[in-house]
C-alpha cells in the first residue's frame, strides 16, 4: 500500500479546519454576545404601551393646539424625562421654541347654505392650510355612494 502526501493539498486541508474552528468559536461569541446584551438593552414594553396608551387619551387632546393638548404632553413627556433621569440638553432644558402658523377665527366667521347657517366644526371643518377668503361661492354637493 502506498500512501501519496500531496502537501499543497494537506496545507489546504489544515487551513480549512483551522478557518472551520475559528469560525465556529467566533459565531458562538457573537451569539453569546447577542444573548448578553439583548437583556441588559431591552426595552419595558409595558412601560412603553401604558406611555401609548396615556398620550392617546383624551386627558392630551389629541395633542392638538386647539385645548393646549399639545403643551399639556410636552409637560407630561418632560416629567418622563426626568423620572427616568434623562439629561437636558441645554440651559434651555427639553423645550425647543418653534412657530406652527395655524388658522384661527379671531374675528366673526359666518358660513351660510340655502340660508341655514352652518356651525363651524359642527357642521364643517376648515382645513388648516386653507388661505382667508370672503364672497359667495357655489356649492358642490357631494352625495354617498349607494351600494
Amino acid at each position: 500500500m502506498k500512501i501519496i502526501l500531496d502537501c499543497k493539498n494537506l496545507k489546504n486541508s489544515l487551513e480549512d479546519v483551522l478557518t472551520h474552528k475559528i469560525l465556529k468559536k467566533s459565531i458562538l461569541i457573537l451569539c453569546l454576545l447577542f444573548l448578553f446584551t439583548e437583556g441588559v438593552q431591552s426595552q419595558d414594553s409595558l412601560y412603553t404601551r401604558q406611555l401609548i396608551k396615556t398620550l392617546t387619551s383624551d386627558h392630551f387632546h389629541g395633542r392638538g393646539y386647539v385645548k393646549k393638548g399639545d403643551h399639556v404632553a410636552a409637560q407630561f413627556i418632560k416629567d418622563e424625562f426626568n423620572k427616568n433621569g434623562i439629561s437636558q440638553l441645554s440651559s434651555a432644558g427639553y423645550f425647543q421654541k418653534f412657530e406652527f402658523p395655524v388658522n384661527t377665527f379671531p374675528a366673526t366667521m359666518e358660513v351660510k347654505i340655502n340660508g341655514n347657517t352652518l356651525l363651524p366644526g359642527a357642521d364643517f371643518i376648515v382645513e388648516p392650510e386653507s388661505p382667508s377668503c370672503k364672497g359667495k361661492f357655489d356649492v358642490i354637493y357631494i352625495n354617498k355612494k349607494e351600494s
